[in-house]
């Protein structure tokens, strides 16, 4: 168990700012993000969201790529 309180937001250029991991959905052609999902500290969190929408979208759509939808990325936060 750590100190650390996990920290969300819903303003990307803050998820950037402090280096949360964050879940997005992009446009198909990979040119633009759709939707941001989650922006947090939790990386388990971030894990959790994508496994859910990657198993989804596998059972509406058999030939759904998930690196086309969906990234998961973010540096780890410094602690």
């Amino acid at each position: 168990m750590n100190d650390w309180s996990d920290e969300e937001t819903n303003d990307p250029l803050v998820a950037d700012a402090r280096n949360f991991y964050k879940v997005e959905k992009w446009t198909r052609d990979g040119m633009r993000v759709v939707d941001l999902l989650y922006a947090g500290s939790s990386v388990d969190r971030a894990h959790a969201i994508f496994a859910t929408m990657h198993g989804q979208a596998l059972a509406e759509h058999p030939t759904y790529h998930p690196t086309s939808d969906a990234r998961v990325s973010g540096v780890a936060p410094a602690r």
